[in-house]
């Protein structure tokens, strides 16, 4: 029995002592083609800085470490205080990253840089040689700074989901995105706190999937994008409101779809409405009372609505043959 115990414990350290090799052969590997990733990179136009590189993790994982990043393309700007990309052995096509907050981001398409906190962020992404295939965002106690979001102020969110798929057409994207919690305001005046809920397929969406924003907007620009909006649901208190159809943006700018915009609880719904400044309740009222009165009879996760559906051409809005409004050119510049 002695003699088998020592063979046993001579065969574990035997194999912990290949493993460790391996592992510590695997992690100069990591390092040294990181910094060949980093230069090829570079010749393809994007700039990557990782400030005092190292590899992490054993013995199980590799964990690329960097204490700060910085990211630029000819689009994108990205400043993060550190970074954590972390793979299995075992798995190396998922990568797991964390970072830092604060992360500043900027970009030609943005009018001004976007700054975001968070108690704790982190994204997957699910390779197959080297193509993106699935990405994750999750983060939790979120909050945005920027210019983009004015008149509001800086929005905050308790929970932000954001998961990317490629569709079965390698172009297109499948899009789901989950808020909670999301608050911000209006002047002094607090707005009330909604939920989110979306889940959308966006022609040309996987430029954006690797970073290809500018390729994207002139797909955009030239007619090509379309999206369709299988539920964008916006809970708001004891009110729904659910919005479905397909879109398209035409060469000039304007809007074409035809959204079904279903509302649970109207009431609920004005009343939440009426404390937003600057709202025209006088206009929007019979547009709910049309809901009630004329709607579509359905239902929004089990509770009661009334479902309107709408004709967007050229930017003009109609429901039949009633003229609802009328929205502007979207610049994409």
């Amino acid at each position: 029995m002695g003699l088998r115990i020592k063979i046993l414990g001579a065969v574990v350290i035997l194999v912990c002592a290949a493993w460790s090799g391996f592992w510590w052969f695997a992690a100069s590997t990591v390092d040294s083609a990181s910094a060949d990733a980093i230069v090829k990179a570079g010749e393809r136009g994007v700039s990557i800085e990782c400030g005092n590189k190292t590899v992490q993790g054993w013995p199980f994982r590799m964990t690329l470490v960097c204490d700060t990043v910085d990211v630029d393309t000819k689009d994108v700007q990205v400043a993060a205080q550190g970074l954590r990309a972390v793979a299995m052995v075992y798995n190396p096509s998922h990568l797991i990253v964390e970072a830092d907050s604060p992360v500043q981001l900027a970009s030609s398409t943005l009018p001004g840089p976007v700054t975001a906190n968070w108690k704790s962020g982190r994204a997957s992404f699910q390779l197959s040689t080297d193509i993106v295939e699935r990405a994750s965002l999750v983060f939790s106690d979120l909050a945005l700074k920027s210019t983009l979001f004015r008149p509001l102020k800086d929005p905050v969110a308790e929970q932000v989901e954001v998961h990317f798929k490629r569709s079965e057409q390698p172009a297109n994207l499948d899009v789901s995105i989950r808020s909670q919690a999301v608050e911000s305001a209006l002047g002094s005046t607090r707005l009330p706190p909604f939920d989110l809920d979306v889940l959308a397929m966006v022609s040309e969406g996987a430029h954006l999937l690797v970073g290809q924003n500018r390729r994207f907007l002139e797909r955009a620009k030239a007619g090509e994008v379309a999206v369709a909006l299988e539920r964008a649901l916006i809970s708001i208190g004891e009110a729904r409101i659910q919005i479905s159809g397909d879109f398209a943006l035409a060469e000039n700018g304007h809007l074409n779809g035809t959204p079904r915009i279903a509302i649970a609880n109207t009431r609920a719904l004005g009343q939440a409405l009426a404390g937003i400044p600057g709202l025209d309740m006088a206009r929007i009222q019979p547009f709910l009372q049309l809901f009630s009165g004329f709607g579509e009879k359905t239902e929004i996760d089990g509770a009661p609505a009334s479902a309107v559906t709408l004709t967007i051409r050229d930017g003009r809005v109609t429901a039949g043959l009633i003229p609802v409004g009328r929205l502007q050119p979207i610049r994409l510049d």
